[in-house]
């Protein structure tokens, strides 16, 4: 386990300029990540995992393992660690996300067998038992599959955002209905991103000027992150998987009886403003999961920790905290 390097030590290269952005920004929180890179047998192969990692060892709870979405980007969440406190936090960046190395899905069919195993793959590597799990998007939408297909690996989930194509009537916005073709959505996300385009982007996703708060380091690494020359294959595969046409995939959307059978404490965050899913149109879904909570955020967008991070930042420690 290494520490990331000031941006003074090392080469100007995109990858380094990508960690000195995120080094500012867990500094900016107090925060004093450590790096793993870990090779995980996967559903698809051996693949490449970035994991940070920070806070106490002997935590006499399980680690907190944080999942991102598709195409986003694992220290957009930095605002939220300050509130696990005294527990071990493990952020990992998905395969073909972040830091970690490429991942083209070799079809769509495979997305929730690439999932669950590489996350057994990850807490294997890891020696790690069992996990706490907060996730955002389709990273909720792999919790659930988790849970599902690994249960005993997992005692408390935090679900923020609609889980991605988890629930029937979720529906993808217009960029991601570009970037899911296989061929023109490749092409598409290997145009250089500017600011003006990840803005564009980032208000249609996760809602107007979400996230301005943050320090600027936050969105400047996301920026570059999509940027490298692998996230524009990895993240057109993973989109193609979750979108066929204008809609999301039936493959994705899991049953109520599969709902049913999960039985962890689960905080489900959701914004009525959410780009992908407003809550009410998932309520048969949400109380098929029996033991949950649902916050809801009636002026929060897609990432609602970003418009109400007290809020949210709170009722995940208390949630947690059990």
């Amino acid at each position: 386990m290494a520490s990331i390097p000031d941006a003074l030590d090392v080469p100007d290269t995109l990858d380094a300029r990508i960690r000195a952005h995120e080094l500012a920004a867990y500094r900016h929180f107090g925060i004093e990540p450590e790096e793993e890179l870990h090779l995980v047998d996967t559903y698809v192969g051996e693949r490449q995992v970035r994991v940070m990692h920070f806070g106490p060892t002997d935590s006499p709870l399980p680690p907190v393992l944080v999942m991102h979405g598709v195409g986003s980007f694992s220290v957009l969440a930095v605002e939220m660690f300050p509130y696990l406190a005294g527990r071990r936090v493990m952020v990992m960046d998905w395969p073909g996300h972040g830091l970690s190395g490429e991942c083209v899905l070799p079809n769509p069919l495979c997305l929730r067998d690439m999932a669950v195993s590489t996350l057994r793959g990850l807490l294997d590597e890891l020696a790690i038992p069992v996990v706490d799990l907060i996730a955002h998007s389709v990273g909720s939408q792999f919790s659930l599959y988790a849970a599902i297909d690994m249960p005993r690996r997992v005692r408390r989930m935090v679900l923020m955002g609609a889980p991605a194509g988890a629930f029937p009537k979720s529906h993808p916005i217009l960029p991601m209905l570009l970037i899911a073709l296989p061929v023109l959505g490749r092409a598409a996300l290997a145009r250089e991103v500017t600011e003006s385009s990840f803005t564009r982007f980032n208000d249609q996703a996760i809602g107007v000027g979400a996230g301005a708060h943050l320090p600027p380091d936050v969105m400047a690494a996301g920026r570059l992150i999509s940027n490298r020359p692998s996230y524009a294959p990895s993240v057109n595969s993973y989109c193609n998987a979750l979108v066929r046409g204008r809609s999301v995939r039936p493959v994705n959307h899991i049953g109520l009886d599969e709902l049913s059978r999960i039985t962890h404490p689960t905080l489900i965050v959701w914004g009525d403003k959410d780009a992908f899913q407003n809550p009410m149109l998932a309520a048969t879904s949400i109380v098929a999961i029996r033991n949950h909570r649902l916050l809801r955020l009636p002026h929060a967008g897609h990432a609602p920790w970003l418009d109400e991070p007290e809020v949210v930042g709170t009722a995940i420690a208390e949630h947690l905290s059990a």
